[in-house]
C-alpha cells in the first residue's frame, strides 16, 4: 500500500522456498515477539524500508544502536530499535536490520525500480547462502 514500505513483506514472500523462518510482521512486529522468541533463534534479521540517508534501493545491515542513530521513516506502531531491543532481551539472539532506502512510501504506489532491483539481488544472496 505504501510503495517501497512493502520491501519487508515482499522479501518474505520471495524467499518462501528457502529453509528459513520468515514472518511478514506487517506494521506490528511486536505482535510476533513471543512466537519468534519460542523459536530460540541465534540470529534475527528484520527487513524493512528505512530512511538511512542513502540512494534509493541501497541496502544496509544495521545493528540496534545504528538504528537509533539513523531515526527517520517508520510506519510501525513501535520503533524498530525498541522492537529489536525487546526481542534481544527475550531470546538473547543477535538482532540486525536489513534496511533498504525507499524511493517513495506514498499511498497507492508500487515498489520502485531501485527497491525491486535490490530485492532481486538479495533473493539471490539468500538462495546462495542457504543452498
Amino acid at each position: 500500500m505504501r510503495g517501497d514500505d512493502g520491501f519487508g513483506p515482499e522479501l518474505v514472500f520471495r524467499i518462501r522456498g528457502i529453509p528459513v523462518h520468515a514472518i511478514d510482521a506487517g506494521t506490528t512486529p511486536e505482535n510476533h515477539l513471543g512466537s519468534v522468541a519460542r523459536m530460540k533463534p541465534k540470529l534475527v534479521l528484520v527487513a524493512d524500508a528505512a530512511d538511512i540517508g542513502a540512494s534509493p534501493g541501497e541496502p544496509a545491515l544495521l545493528g540496534r544502536d545504528e538504528i537509533d542513530q539513523v531515526g527517520g521513516f517508520s510506519t510501525h506502531t513501535m520503533s524498530p530499535a525498541l522492537f529489536m531491543r525487546q526481542l534481544e532481551d527475550l531470546c538473547g539472539a543477535r538482532i540486525l536490520m536489513l534496511a533498504v532506502q525507499p524511493a517513495s512510501t506514498a499511498f497507492g504506489q508500487c515498489l520502485s525500480r531501485e527497491v525491486e532491483a535490490c530485492l532481486e539481488e538479495l533473493v539471490t544472496v539468500f538462495e546462495e547462502a542457504f543452498a
